[in-house]
């Protein structure tokens, strides 16, 4: 005789709790990406929003922003492109004229800029030459055909990437 599944489903104050709860944590998480988008730090957020370590504010953040469509991620990627641009704008005068530490803090925030929009470009190789260099190494030292070992290693990739 089978068995009888006996557990009783959650009681519906039970339910309602959790759902309470879940909104709450939300809430809390939300204003947590508000205070971030705003500028400010983890450190502010953490007291703001009674977190009791940044660690956690950094968890809330991310998991707000994990919710958050993809229409709105990129109005974030907007409106931290601005953030960078009027950080830049501040300190272009003074890297302009030759401060260093100025300038490297220009470099990051264009790299950062970068980063964000995805400007840099691919790095590129010909995998057929480097397979045909590795295939020549290891030929000359275990005495095999190297174009044996191309062979292989292009059935191989060809395998894995279809």
């Amino acid at each position: 005789m089978p068995e009888l599944d006996t557990a009783a489903p959650a009681p519906k104050k039970a339910r309602r709790t959790q759902r309470l709860l879940t909104r709450t944590l939300h809430a809390r998480e939300d204003q947590a990406l508000a205070l971030r988008v705003a500028g400010a730090d983890y450190a502010t957020i953490m007291q703001q929003c009674g977190y009791a370590h940044v660690s956690s504010t950094v968890r809330a953040v991310t998991a707000a922003i994990a919710r958050v469509p993809a229409a709105n991620v990129e109005t974030l990627r907007i409106v931290e492109g601005a953030r960078l641009d009027r950080l830049q704008v501040a300190l272009w005068p003074k890297a302009a004229a030759g401060d260093l530490e100025t300038i490297d803090r220009v470099l990051r925030i264009m790299a950062r800029r970068a980063r964000l929009f995805g400007l840099d470009a691919p790095q590129t190789f010909n995998v057929h030459e480097t397979i045909r260099e590795l295939a020549n190494k290891a030929a000359a030292q275990n005495g095999m055909n190297p174009d044996e070992i191309v062979a292989l290693a292009e059935a191989y990739l060809h395998s894995a990437l279809s």
